[in-house]
């Protein structure tokens, strides 16, 4: 009631005492440390300037609204994705940076990339700390993988990014697992009645769908895992399929 208040009930959010300083009729909207919390002084902002409670002035230094919040976007294993990387620099268009990590120095997209960084193995234990340390010190928003393999590992940890506000642009775990395993597509697309290539992963079952006659040349011989296009094979006769079968499987072995 107006006995019990001297102004009128206003938004908890008032109350916090690190998005903006009072003083008089002037407020600061203050920039927090944290990406995670940068929408507490949007919000502060707004209030200020738009509760009928308010007749004041504000001063945002960092220009905080939806629109001009930086983003600052993440490459990882950037390898030789320069026109990625362009693409991305352009869209943003000043509103925010582009890093590129690669474990090579010599990757040739760390060269258009506005800050490039040498990272460990995406196999090393320190990668993923690696990774924040980086998202820390460079205020990074979203983070964007450019290689296959490394898609596990970041599905994987991406509740770590979360946690600090950046956006890790990946699918989740069972759906990498589905796409990176060529039997599990298959079998994937062919539970949903759609029509898929036959599919087999041994070459007696593939030489037995020849002799029944449900298997024609030319086929496509790949490895069960993989990407890039690495050892595809187009064998059109038994003689080429049966040969560029034992050459893939030494392959694999080294």
């Amino acid at each position: 009631s107006s006995e019990r208040y001297s102004l009128s009930p206003l938004h908890n959010f008032l109350f916090t005492r690190d998005s903006s300083i009072s003083i008089y009729n002037k407020v600061l909207i203050g920039k927090m440390a944290s990406n995670v919390r940068e929408r507490e002084s949007i919000i502060m902002d707004h209030i200020f300037k738009f509760h009928s409670n308010f007749k004041v002035e504000t001063y945002t230094p960092a220009k905080l609204t939806d629109t001009e919040m930086k983003q600052n976007i993440l490459f990882t294993c950037a390898g030789r994705r320069n026109y990625l990387i362009n693409y991305f620099k352009e869209a943003l268009n000043g509103n925010g940076i582009v890093i590129a990590v690669d474990q090579d120095l010599l990757a040739p997209a760390l060269v258009d990339a506005d800050i490039a960084i040498q990272v460990p193995d995406i196999y090393d234990q320190t990668y993923i700390s690696e990774l924040v340390k980086i998202t820390k010190i460079h205020s990074v928003t979203a983070i964007i993988s450019l290689n296959d393999l490394e898609l596990p590992i970041l599905s994987k940890n991406k509740s770590i990014f979360e946690k600090e506000g950046i956006k890790v642009i990946i699918s989740d775990e069972n759906v990498i697992d589905i796409c990176f395993d060529k039997l599990k597509t298959f079998n994937f697309i062919k539970d949903l009645g759609l029509n898929t290539p036959k599919t087999y992963i041994s070459l007696e079952s593939a030489l037995q769908a020849i002799h029944d006659g449900d298997l024609e040349f030319p086929l496509v011989l790949k490895p069960r895992w993989g990407s890039a296009s690495i050892g595809i094979e187009f064998p059109k006769s038994l003689e080429e399929l049966e040969l560029s079968y034992k050459l893939q499987k030494l392959k694999l072995k080294n």
